[in-house]
């Protein structure tokens, strides 16, 4: 059975997996692909070049030295820049309110994704774009958090979000 062509202009030809399609809630028959990106289209049977292990022995050398290198102290003035007014009784006020753009960026961008039609963009698309705009939200609420009262603790929780929100960005963009 084909299904006549993928978006990307590859065409890609399934299978049924039994004899009888098993139906599924939706009524859509359960098939499987005959190219997986196993395939040797996808990964060909080929030793990495120089270039590649070279690469590779970098990002494990930094790994180790990130996992068994000596720890940075952090300086004693890490939390200095955090603003120190009080506003409406909450402290650090403009670095707490800063994070609100965040939230309502990150928000919009759920319910936007959530309101568009199926089939508008694929799966992987929505599901980084959902990760990037999630992240935005975590982004807003840690940073709060830190900025709330700036410490080593809060510290992580600031960097947490932007870590998710990051991930999402560049998933949309590779």
């Amino acid at each position: 059975m084909d299904t006549g062509g993928a978006s990307d202009g590859v065409s890609c030809s399934f299978v049924p997996c039994h004899a009888t399609a098993l139906p599924t809630l939706r009524g859509i028959a359960h098939f499987r692909w005959i190219h997986t990106m196993t395939s040797h289209a996808f990964f060909p049977a080929a030793r990495p070049t120089r270039r590649e292990a070279a690469l590779l022995l970098g990002a494990a050398l930094l790994l180790a030295l990130a996992v068994w290198g000596p720890v940075l102290p952090a300086s004693a003035h890490q939390h200095g820049f955090a603003d120190q007014r009080v506003l409406w009784g909450l402290p650090c006020a403009l670095d707490v309110l800063s994070n609100l753009p965040f939230a309502i960026a990150g928000g919009c961008g759920l319910w936007m994704l959530g309101r568009q039609e199926r089939g508008v963009a694929d799966g992987v698309t929505r599901a980084t774009a959902a990760l990037f705009f999630a992240g935005l939200l975590l982004t807003s609420a840690g940073s709060t958090v830190y900025h709330w009262h700036p410490d080593d603790a809060g510290l992580l929780w600031d960097r947490l979000g932007m870590a998710a929100a990051f991930a999402g960005l560049l998933g949309l963009v590779v």
